[in-house]
């Protein structure tokens, strides 16, 4: 059902959201965007299908039991929004592209982009949407979830909300409007709507239940698909009510923010930072010096004795239990994520199985990681982190890197196939969206794999 909401905001009340709008409706446009925009896009796509694909073999992706914290937030959900099969649909997709922990980085907004952006798009676009319209919406709802998020952190985070849910609201947004053709000020509103949804508890964190976090990004594209379409539903426990988006930041501004760095004409997209390991983005800062640590040394997982990383405090306040329930429990678990690279020397995303978590080697290593959270507060320095490794005999040995890695853009088809294949999909029909996308020749109906 339709609704009309007649407490429009004007644009100097809200500042925010019609730059916002600005930007989605006026300057992301295929033909004004930098080449090399377009092509970080498409490699983001491909990233974003590789996701979706891998999370339909994921716990949630497979709709098991995995957690009952997480069970309970699904079925409180359901029965607050009541959402429609095709909600549904577009919310398992989301949850399930962001359970493989290999989906991108926006840094400075700590949010991941594609677990939100990918999804709605495959779910709210028409079969004949061209390449030129899927880009645009894919810049879109990018460049919102960026700058929303660096508005906003780090200090959402320090106050205990996860950034890729609250974002994406504002990122599903985006992508919907821009898919719909919406004028500015119908877009401007729709992000009102968005910072009316954005406060549900459901974006909450829990340290004692991380992985709860998984159900948020497809709560976050149902929610921001509504306030665009301005759907009537008890939307995440909250009628749709527009807010100003200046004040929803402010609420959220303190000493740590990020905002002043803010350059409202710079295409984030190009600084997406491509995860290599399914894990939380910052485990990368202690897996990659340890993956070297193993390999140069020739370390066996039998002979290590303790295990002790520094890493950037946010990730460490939430992801540093020493117990994982579930696969997706160990990829957010850094003790464990770091005592599965020790005993197989390998992290792909087959790595994470039930059976590794039961490994007597795997879980002596877990319990003996020691965690010191870094002095470091910069969202840039979420990718830097330092490692020691004990063995049994007493030697030493350590690594530190300043900046990790991650996939490099020419190893994003490899991994793209990998995802591929983990998903389930046949090696023809991968090669087939592949090189659809390659030769730049494509709609949205071949992307619907």
């Amino acid at each position: 059902m339709m609704m009309m909401v007649d407490n429009t905001l004007e644009k100097e009340d809200d500042n925010v959201a019609f730059k916002l709008a600005g930007i989605v409706v006026d300057d992301i446009r295929f033909g004004k965007l930098p080449a090399e925009v377009v092509s970080k896009a498409e490699l983001f796509l491909l990233n974003g299908l590789g996701c979706l694909v891998a999370g339909r073999a994921t716990e949630i992706g497979r709709g098991i039991n995995f957690d009952e914290s997480l069970t309970g937030k699904e079925k409180r959900w359901v029965e607050t929004v009541k959402p429609t099969p095709e909600q549904y649909k577009m919310y398992r997709d989301a949850s399930g592209t962001f359970s493989t922990e290999l989906t991108t980085v926006c840094l400075a907004g700590i949010n991941h982009p594609d677990s939100v952006v990918v999804p709605v798009l495959l779910n709210m676009g028409q079969k004949e949407s061209s390449r030129e319209a899927i880009v645009e919406a894919l810049v879109a709802g990018t460049e919102v979830m960026a700058k929303i998020g660096i508005l906003l952190n780090p200090s959402l985070y320090y106050k205990g909300w996860h950034s890729t849910g609250v974002c994406g609201i504002f990122g599903a947004a985006a992508v919907a409007c821009k898919l719909l053709q919406k004028t500015k000020e119908e877009t401007a509103n729709a992000f009102q709507l968005a910072a009316g949804l954005a406060s549900s508890d459901f974006y909450r964190l829990d340290k004692k239940y991380p992985v709860i976090k998984v159900a948020n990004p497809g709560i976050a594209s149902v929610a921001g698909v509504s306030a665009a379409t301005q759907e009537q539903q008890k939307n995440c426990g909250a009628e749709l009510k527009r807010t100003s988006v200046d004040d929803f930041v402010g609420t959220f501004r303190d000493g740590n923010n990020n905002s002043q760095s803010i350059d409202w004409t710079r295409y984030d997209i190009l600084e997406l930072f491509f995860k290599s390991m399914p894990v939380v983005c910052a485990f990368h800062a202690i897996l990659e010096p340890l993956h070297d640590l193993l390999a140069k040394n020739q370390i066996d997982a039998a002979d290590i004795a303790k295990i002790k990383v520094g890493y950037h405090k946010i990730p460490s306040d939430y992801y540093s239990g020493h117990t994982a329930r579930s696969v997706y429990g160990a990829q957010t678990s850094l003790p464990y994520s770091v005592a599965i690279l020790a005993k197989t020397h390998h992290a792909g995303i087959e790595t994470f199985t039930k059976d590794v978590l039961k490994d007597k080697d795997v879980q002596r290593i877990a319990d003996s990681v020691e965690i010191v959270p870094s002095e470091r507060k910069g969202t840039d320095d979420l990718i830097a982190g330092e490692i020691e490794l004990v063995l049994a005999g007493g030697e030493k040995y350590s690594g530190k890197v300043d900046k990790a890695l991650g996939c490099s853009p020419k190893d994003v088809p490899a991994k793209f196939f990998q995802l591929a294949r983990f998903g389930g999909l046949n090696e023809e029909a991968a090669r087939r969206v592949y090189r659809k996308i390659a030769d730049k020749e494509y709609d949205l109906e071949d992307l619907r794999i």
